[in-house]
Order: C-alpha cells, then structure tokens, then sequence
C-alpha cells in the first residue's frame, strides 16, 4: 500500500558511494548517514534510533533470527550469520529495503534488476496495449462480483474487432467477474499476449505492443458545446508536451474535463508545466524541509496558453503531482474540482543511484521534501476535498465500509504542521449512476454538469 502515490517527483540522479568497500556493512553506515542528512524530518542525530528500529523489524522478517545487541554492523554480522541461504549481498540488499521504508511511507530501496523498469516509467518508456479501459478505483478489487472492465479509448485502428463501450467477459478462460483485482493482475502478471473475449467474439491482445502516450482525449458534445475529456494517467517525462500540444488544436472547445482520477503523481516538471499552460505566471507551491528549516518556493514563468473552463476529476487514487495540479488550480479560482478525496501525499521524493563497485547497487528515492501550496496549505496527510461531489455507488459503498485507503493510514506517514486547504461551504452532489452502467452514465452526468455551469 506504501507505494500508492508515489510518484518520483525529482529526476535528478546523483550517483553515490561510487568506491569499493571493506564490507557491506560500512555501505550501509553510509548509506543511514547521507539519507538522515537529507531526509524531510529525520536528523543525523537519530542514527541510533532509527537503526534500532529498523533491526527490530527485519528481525521479523528473517526466517532464522539472533539477538541485535551491541553497535549496527556487530548486530547485522550475527544476524546474517544465523541465516542458512542467500548471498550476503541479497541480506544487505533486503536491510536496506527495510531501513527505507523505517524513514517513511515512501522512500524506498530498488535493487539493480529493477532499476530499469522504474526509470522506463518515469521516462515514459513503457510499453502497452493501446487498449484503455474506464477508470475504476483499484479498492473496486473488493468487489470479486463487480468487477467489470469497459473499453474506454483505443489509440489505433490495431484490434478491429473492438470498439469502445464494449465490456470484456473472459480473461484467458476465466470470466472477469471472478476476478478480485489483484487476481487479475496476478493473471496478467509476465504474459505479453492475452486473449480477452467479448460478447463480439475473441481477440489476442499484445500487452507490449507499442509506447502509447499515458494520456488520451474524448470529445463530448452536449447540445451545442464541445467539451474535451481528457484522461491523464501520470506525469512521466515529456506526457504534459504531447498532451498540450494535442490541446491546441482545439481552441475552439468551450471546456474541459481533466480526469486525474488513479493518478498516482510523477514528475514535478511535468506538472509544473501543464499548471504553466494553464494558469498566468504566480507562486504556486514551495519546498520544506523541516530538519534543515529550507524553503525553496517555485513560480511559473510562462504566459498562460489556455483559459477555457476547467473541470478536474479527482478521487482516492489522485496523489503527489495530481494533487499539486487539483490545489494549484482550486487555491487560483481557475476550475472546479470534482469526484471524491484525493489520497493526501505531497511528500517529494530524489532518486539516487547506488554504484556497483561497492557491491550493493540499485537504487533509493529518498523524501527529502514536503509541499505546500502559496497559501501555506498542503495535501499532506490532509488529503484535498472536491467541490463538487460525485457519488460513485462503488466509492459509497468503499467508504461506508470504511475500506478506502490514504496516506494518513500509512504507519510511517509524515503528518505536517501546516493545514489543510480551504473547503468549500457548500459542495453540490452529482446523484450516482448505476454499477451496470457507470461508463457512460458518469460520462453523460458529468459533462452535462459542466455544461450547466457553461450557461
């Protein structure tokens, strides 16, 4: 769950401890040294307690344990001793993935044969299918007997067989409504070619076909209006670009539905630069870092571009740069926020290389900062609160169950002295649309909400 919003925010990457040492041990004593100077909360004074504490939780996980007294490397050395398998360099490996994620919810250790496939998404270099579905929120995978999959967009004429609206019965042999959520993905899990069947008939789907843009627009015409939907999965390098330049050629739209819903954040750049496109120059957020008392504001500098009406979507999956888009946009007056709360992280998180000559490798994103917004508010912790509420029967039925999940939930969630952002004193409610059909009734409610606040 402490992956949910984490976003890399920073894309700078610094290699460290680039040199060979006398053992894993003194990498490591490094390792808690550098990301305690540097870390949003923690202070280099707390290397004892926060190594005791890391020990006694990965005590937990060892299959055979030993006593942790006495200084850091003495209680790793007894405890690797006391293991019957696995390399020395996979222990420290497995310490450090632990200590990180002692510092809090989302600092994290990656190990080398995975640094790749982080650094692809980031980069945007991930492959898919070209087949989006409509969004559902991932705490939908509770629901085993509702979980229905719905073609959304297609990004090319490639399966000609499909057709947007269509509803996916089977995966492989077995019907999706059997499917909890992480069943499907376990299913999906190392395969490139799936075969999916409609009521139309079956298809194969190579799920690595080409580099699709993670963002997609729908046109949806109300009476006279055109008004653009448009779907934004993430923000990794270079998505705001082609997502604004697809944006310009259609100035004469009169509104636009920005779907941030399930977007767990990325790049601050990114969105930096679609707040840029969208607002005239202002301070809009700034950097904190609380052991080292640093504030480093940020401002846009570039003219705005677009000034059509401006509708965010937002729910329990919108975190870190999505967040930082939602409250920009609501503190400005610039658009109306709309959906359910946001998942409340606005934490920010460096990526740093760790070399291979000191024989562990891989690679931390370490929370250095938290945000604030111009007005000294955040989302940390806080969450953000829509202005206009859209009453998804599956999200009523997630929060009556008390079964959304948030950032604040985190054991190690950094909980920030500044408040909350302003709410609204009255939030108008969008009445829910049935399970059956929650595509195209959500579609058809929201747009003809927008449209009313056209006139």
């Amino acid at each position: 769950m402490a992956a949910t919003g984490c976003g890399q925010v920073h894309n700078q990457e610094q290699t460290l401890f680039d040199k060979k040492y006398q053992s894993y041990c003194t990498v490591v004593q490094d390792l808690v040294h550098f990301t305690l100077k540097h870390h949003v909360s923690w202070h280099p004074d707390d290397f004892d307690h926060v190594t005791q504490k890391t020990l006694q939780q990965f005590r937990k996980n060892l299959p055979q344990s030993s006593s942790i007294e006495g200084d850091l490397c003495s209680s790793l050395q007894e405890l690797y001793q006391a293991q019957q398998q696995g390399s020395e360099e996979a222990f420290y490996r497995q310490f450090i993935e632990t200590y990180m994620q002692t510092l809090d919810a989302h600092s994290q250790y990656t190990p080398p044969d995975q640094v790749k496939a982080k650094r692809d998404r980031t980069e945007g270099k991930t492959k898919s299918s070209g087949i989006e579905f409509y969004y559902r929120s991932p705490d939908i995978r509770r629901f085993s007997d509702k979980n229905f999959l719905v073609i959304d967009y297609l990004h090319d004429d490639s399966y000609p067989s499909l057709a947007v609206g269509q509803r996916v019965q089977k995966i492989f042999t077995t019907p999706v409504l059997s499917f909890a959520w992480q069943d499907l993905m376990d299913v999906l899990e190392g395969k490139q070619n799936i075969e999916m069947s409609m009521s139309e008939g079956k298809v194969i789907v190579d799920r690595y076909k080409f580099n699709y843009p993670p963002f997609y627009i729908k046109e949806m015409k109300q009476d006279d209006a055109l008004i653009l939907w448009v779907r934004l999965m993430e923000f990794t390098r270079g998505s705001v670009a082609g997502l604004t330049e697809v944006l310009d050629q259609y100035k004469h739209a009169d509104a636009i539905i920005m779907d941030l819903r399930g977007n767990p954040g990325g790049l601050l750049l990114e969105v930096e630069a679609l707040l840029d496109y969208f607002l005239p120059p202002q301070h809009i957020y700034s950097e904190v870092n609380y052991s080292r008392s640093r504030l480093k504001k940020y401002r846009l500098k570039i003219p705005q571009r677009n000034d059509l009406p401006l509708t965010v979507l937002i729910d329990s999956g919108s975190a870190s740069a999505s967040e930082i888009f939602a409250g920009a946009i609501h503190i400005a007056k610039r658009g109306t926020l709309m959906g359910n709360y946001t998942f409340g992280k606005m934490s920010a998180q460096t990526p740093y290389l760790l070399s291979q000559k000191n024989g562990i490798g891989g690679m931390i994103t370490l929370t250095q900062d938290l945000m604030v917004f111009s007005d000294r508010s955040t989302a940390q912790w806080h969450r953000i609160t829509p202005d206009v509420w859209f009453k998804d029967p599956e999200v009523d039925m997630i929060n009556h169950k008390n079964w959304a999940f948030y950032e604040y939930q985190l054991p190690s969630a950094l909980k920030p002295s500044e408040p909350a952002l302003s709410k609204p004193d009255h939030m108008p409610v969008i009445a829910s649309c049935e399970i059956d059909n929650l595509r195209d009734c959500s579609h058809a409610r929201i747009t003809a909400f927008v449209y009313e606040q056209l006139h």
